[in-house]
């Protein structure tokens, strides 16, 4: 019977000792879970400012580009008349030259 009871107490004594570690272990993971997610939220802190300058940013984008393709169309259409001008010349008949005139000779 005092072999069965030390059996059963060296095998109370191992899961005592397996429950310790894993509380221990689970502690390890809650802890760092919270320092994990306290990291997180002081970088949301941090970054909140960063956000707003950035949708600033964004928001005036399409002012911006529209200003940009304003000047690209007026670009374009001063290219695309002095190309029509430049052709429309090239077409024209020929301007016949004047007459030289004649020199006066003095005496």
């Amino acid at each position: 019977m005092e072999a069965r009871v030390s059996r059963l107490e060296g095998a109370h004594d191992g899961i005592k000792q397996s429950q310790s570690i894993l509380v221990m272990a689970v502690m390890g993971l809650a802890g760092l879970f919270f320092a994990l997610a306290g990291i997180m939220v002081t970088l949301q802190i941090f970054t909140y400012g960063h956000i707003d300058r950035v949708e600033a940013k964004v928001d005036a984008l399409p002012a911006l580009i529209s200003e940009e393709f304003r000047a690209m169309r007026a670009e374009m259409s001063a290219q695309t008349a002095a190309i029509a001008g430049a052709i429309t010349a090239a077409k024209a008949p020929a301007q016949p030259l004047p007459a030289p005139r004649p020199e006066s000779r003095k005496p």
